[in-house]
């Protein structure tokens, strides 16, 4: 009885292996839509594999005024294949739309970036994306979308960048930053976008305000009223979740949040659109790797689909698996002959 059973061995051991090989390959991919919600949100891996990620930035604010509407700088797109292990826990932020402008001459609030990060997994330097080898990350960032600028009465709002540095506003007003950082404030006019780590700066001395950073929670900045007996005669559009900066009420657009915030224009200028990011140093293929600016309208989005096991079975245990079928039908053969 033992004797058969050791010759059955490699005839059950294939049909297992090759069960397992089939089962895997069979899987389907899954997936799951975030939308714009105005927090962020988690997700928990069920199963270690390969998970496709992509995030859109979101749309900056619209202008009011006599001289019509201008155009808000469109979010950025990123994605990339990323290995996740069961039970790790994604920290998932999907950029606002800008608020438009309204009154004399509003101008529209930036638009958010939209950020994806593993939580609770603080790193140091270099995988720190923009910090100085002494600086720890609470998260680590996958990616980041920049978020369209605010449109000016003058001048539109700059497109999310697919490069990681924001932009300047668009003709006057506040810089764009790199690495993490946030976008300047505009003279009188619009707070700048916030980025991944720093917070921005409102319009000076007086004018919306300035995103907040994924890091410090991603806030919009608030837009700047002006009012005369009680009555509000302009008001700049709120900046979008994800750092959007606020805008001014003279015109000016806010700058776009993401991996960089854009810069907040100064009076009757746009905002600029903020940066994008993918981890490049934790892609499981490059293949999969995008970055485009100026494609999204509206809120952002994130989407994340499961594509397969983490690690591809190499062809030799699927011929191992079929050798030991072999194995296990000449043993049987020889045994009943």
């Amino acid at each position: 009885m033992a004797r058969r059973l050791i010759q059955r061995l490699p005839f059950l051991a294939g049909i297992a292996l090759t069960s397992v090989i089939a089962s895997t390959a069979g899987a389907k991919a899954t997936t799951i839509d975030f939308n714009y919600t105005g927090s962020i949100v988690s997700f928990t891996a069920p199963v270690t594999g390969v998970y496709d990620i992509e995030a859109f930035g979101a749309q900056g604010g619209v202008n009011a005024g006599i001289g019509g509407a201008r155009s808000a700088g469109l979010g950025a797109e990123v994605s990339g294949q990323f290995n996740l292990i069961a039970g790790e826990t994604l920290k998932i932020l999907v950029g606002g739309q800008g608020g438009n402008g309204s009154g004399v001459d509003g101008g529209g609030g930036g638009g958010g970036g939209s950020f994806v990060a593993i939580a609770n997994t603080p790193s140091v330097g270099a995988a720190c994306p923009g910090a100085s080898s002494s600086f720890s990350c609470p998260d680590t960032l996958l990616a980041a979308a920049g978020g369209g600028g605010g449109a000016g009465t003058l001048f539109g709002g700059v497109d999310g960048q697919s490069g990681r540095s924001g932009t300047n506003a668009n003709i006057l007003g506040g810089a764009g930053d790199f690495f993490g950082g946030a976008g300047e404030g505009g003279l009188n006019g619009a707070g700048g976008g916030g980025g991944y780590l720093d917070n921005a700066l409102a319009g000076e001395p007086t004018g919306g305000g300035g995103g907040k950073s994924f890091f410090n929670g991603g806030a919009g900045g608030a837009g700047e009223i002006f009012s005369l007996f009680g009555f509000t005669i302009s008001a700049g559009g709120d900046g979008g979740f994800g750092g959007g900066g606020g805008a001014g009420q003279a015109g000016a657009g806010g700058g776009g949040g993401g991996f960089t915030g854009g810069g907040g224009g100064d009076q009757g200028s746009g905002g600029g659109g903020g940066g994008s990011f993918v981890n490049d140093a934790l892609l499981f293929s490059i293949t999969g790797e995008l970055l485009a600016g100026g494609v999204e309208s509206g809120n952002g989005e994130v989407i994340l689909t499961f594509q397969s096991a983490a690690v591809s079975e190499p062809a030799s245990l699927a011929l191992l698996g079929g050798a030991l079928l072999v194995l296990g039908v000449m043993l049987c053969r020889r045994k009943t002959s």
